[in-house]
């Protein structure tokens, strides 16, 4: 049964619903990151019947959990849901016989429910498969790497995504742990990493595995190719005076996004800066703390 207290809380939604009402031409809206469908029913509630929106998630519970959520909107006919990933724009545009994009989100990251559900494997707090998988049903997931894959390539993973610096004495005790017994749990691999690192200290707000944890996920989902690849792709079908926002919760994320806005001659980026959650946007979702939002728009 669906709770509204565990959906995830759209982070700066007036913010991009301000950046959406900027839009003059706003016939093709597309959530490329649905999740629980927050920002989408912020969207909802502004938009008219003749708009018509792509609403995106390669995780098929959050579609399904979304469509029971807004069903009984009065725009949720103006819906296409699409379960698949966001950097495969232009298939669905082709299929759909659409030619292009009036305005675009993407809220990077991990919703509320995927975290609060252990059998996903996303969360710090709660024991569960080491599975991190945002699709479920792509072969590859975090055990598969943590088991399998070299000294080397774990390192670079924790070094480059993570941005880990005791990635190579991770990926050592991993490899050496794995020769005993196979990693099977979030909790297995969490007591490595904290052999590293540390555990949890009482006056350190971010646990100090998080970076680890960060980028086995961004590794299991090839988080930064489809983010890159996706940007441009978006850019490309983006209508003259579009828009595309991005709100993305870590460096190498906002770097993808700034090179990728900056890059282009066919328009400008609105936000000079990022914007970033008030103190009380923080209080009130302590998990937006690290947001960052950049908005382009391509010139008429």
């Amino acid at each position: 049964m669906l709770n509204s207290t565990s959906f995830h809380k759209p982070v700066l939604k007036e913010t991009v619903i301000s950046f959406l009402q900027g839009c003059s031409n706003r016939s093709v809206i597309v959530d490329a990151t649905l999740g629980d469908g927050g920002h989408l029913k912020s969207i909802l509630d502004v938009i008219n019947k003749d708009i018509l929106i792509l609403a995106i998630d390669r995780d098929l519970e959050a579609i399904e959990r979304s469509k029971a959520r807004l069903m009984s909107h009065g725009h949720f006919q103006t819906i296409k849901w699409l379960d698949d990933d966001y950097s495969k724009i232009h298939v669905w545009l082709k299929e759909l016989d659409i030619k292009g994009v009036s305005f675009a989100l993407f809220d990077l990251g991990v919703s509320t429910h995927q975290l609060m559900d252990a059998r996903r494997g996303f969360s710090l707090k709660s024991d569960g498969p080491l599975d991190m998988r945002m699709d479920t049903r792509q072969h590859l997931t975090a055990s598969v790497i943590v088991n399998t894959w070299n000294k080397v390539k774990l390192g670079d993973i924790f070094s480059k995504y993570g941005e880990e610096p005791k990635a190579r004495r991770i990926a050592d005790a991993i490899v050496s742990v794995r020769k005993k017994q196979k990693i099977v749990t979030t909790f297995d691999l969490l007591k490595i990493v904290e052999g590293i690192v540390g555990g949890k200290r009482a006056n350190r707000r971010v646990h100090p595995a998080t970076k680890a944890f960060m980028a086995l996920r961004i590794a299991t989902n090839d988080e930064l190719n489809s983010l890159s690849y996706a940007i441009n792709s978006f850019l490309e079908v983006l209508h003259p005076s579009g828009r595309i926002v991005v709100i993305s919760y870590n460096s190498l994320e906002d770097r993808i996004v700034k090179k990728a806005f900056k890059d282009q001659a066919f328009g400008r980026m609105i936000t000079k800066k990022p914007i970033q959650p008030t103190y009380d946007d923080i209080k009130k979702n302590p998990r937006s703390r690290s947001a960052k939002l950049r908005c382009f728009e391509k010139k008429d």
